[in-house]
């Protein structure tokens, strides 16, 4: 039997929710992070390294980090979708 472990967690965190298109992960400080969920070519599940989305505590802002490889016009277009 294949089995197929990903190692994403801490000790305190735990899984709030999970589905064929993601994993949500409760952070042991209360933070959730989201990951996107794909199968590789050879049908085996695999976490997205292309980014995370962490829902935190805050007054209504949005905190992009590594962005780096992204062009400036891409990052403003990015800024544009999805401030409040």
């Amino acid at each position: 039997m294949t089995s197929v472990k990903i190692n994403i967690m801490q000790e305190g965190d735990k899984v709030l929710s999970i589905n064929q298109n993601f994993i949500s992960i409760q952070r042991k400080n209360g933070e959730v992070d989201i990951f996107n969920i794909f199968l590789d070519d050879l049908g085996y599940p695999r976490i997205s390294t292309d980014y995370k989305l962490t829902i935190g505590f805050g007054s209504d802002n949005i905190e992009l980090t590594g962005l780096n490889n992204f062009s400036s016009e891409c990052k403003e277009e990015m800024l544009k979708v999805i401030t409040f």
